[in-house]
């Protein structure tokens, strides 16, 4: 199994510089594991010279070994991702017992994935894993444990896993400065909306909504999107500490962000226009269309005349 110089600073528990002062400094029958492919290195290897060498902060680094398995599969397929992500948010909801409710009584941990999931986004693929979910949650343990809490994790998953590994996250994504852009601009129109709260329009927004503060204390909405990103996108709130609700109308909300990437001209000024009078819609997409010297986008036209 092949992981990333990453992965090697989550199993020894330490930063990411470490490791390769590790690869230079070490020579000859020392040295720490070559890359076998495109930076790759050999899992095995990695652990056994971390145990050997008693390098970084993990004593027992092959405990990670599962995790990082799962990890693999999921970087090379959506619905394995899924699944992990799914876990992921059971377990911030059920609490740090659940592998031993899982071994102990798993009929109750079951009954109670309904009612913890509070946002319909994890339910369908947890009850879906069947023999399966024991295995994977002690994997999602271990990832607790080298990570500061349940919103960490998610958020290094996300990062890491899904955006840089698989195209569908990827173009769903925008770049660290648009996203602190995007949060603060549309929590700076919250605050001042009447305290109607935020909402999610397009409902996979989880690029901008992991950089809204944990503190924050207003509402928060999202648009049910049953897409991977959109499902992904409600884990990634359900594991926060906001004030957060599935809506199905977008009406009644201080500020709509809408992230249309995807859209077509006509689709995204649709998005734009107002469904209700008295709120504010943040829309992000491509600049060009502002520009189109054509001319011919009837939407945007009608939008601008407004």
């Amino acid at each position: 199994m092949l992981i990333t110089a990453t992965d090697v600073a989550m199993i020894a528990r330490v930063r990411r510089p470490v490791v390769s002062m590790w690869r230079k400094r070490y020579a000859g029958v020392d040295a720490f594991p070559e890359p076998v492919a495109d930076g790759a290195f050999d899992a095995a290897r990695v652990v056994a010279w971390l145990a050997e060498h008693g390098r970084g902060n993990n004593r027992q680094p092959e405990r990670m070994l599962p995790l990082l398995t799962m990890l693999s599969e999921a970087r090379a397929d959506v619905t394995r991702a899924m699944d992990l992500s799914a876990v992921l948010a059971f377990r911030a909801a059920f609490g740090e017992t659940l592998v031993d409710h899982l071994s102990d009584a798993p009929g109750r941990a079951i009954d109670a994935v309904e009612r913890l999931d509070r946002l319909t986004c994890f339910a369908r693929e947890v009850r879906a894993l069947g023999d399966e979910l024991p295995r994977t949650a002690i994997a999602v343990d271990a990832f607790l444990d080298e990570r500061f809490g349940a919103a960490d994790a998610m958020q290094w998953f996300t990062d890491d896993c899904l955006v840089r590994h698989l195209p569908l996250f990827g173009a769903a994504a925008l770049s660290a400065e648009a996203t602190e852009l995007i949060a603060h601009a549309a929590l700076t129109l919250t605050d001042g909306a009447g305290g109607r709260g935020l909402l999610d329009a397009a409902g996979t927004g989880f690029a901008w909504l992991s950089r809204l503060p944990a503190e924050w204390p207003g509402r928060v909405g999202i648009r049910l999107d049953e897409s991977p990103v959109g499902r992904h996108t409600r884990r990634v709130l359900q594991t926060g500490d906001w004030d957060t609700y599935a809506v199905a109308d977008e009406r009644g909300w201080g500020v709509a962000v809408h992230a249309a990437l995807d859209a077509d001209d006509a689709e995204l000024f649709r998005r734009a226009a107002l469904v209700d009078d008295d709120e504010i819609r943040l829309l992000v997409g491509p600049a060009r269309l502002l520009c189109d010297e054509t001319g011919d986008v009837v939407a945007r036209d009608e939008l601008l005349r407004d």
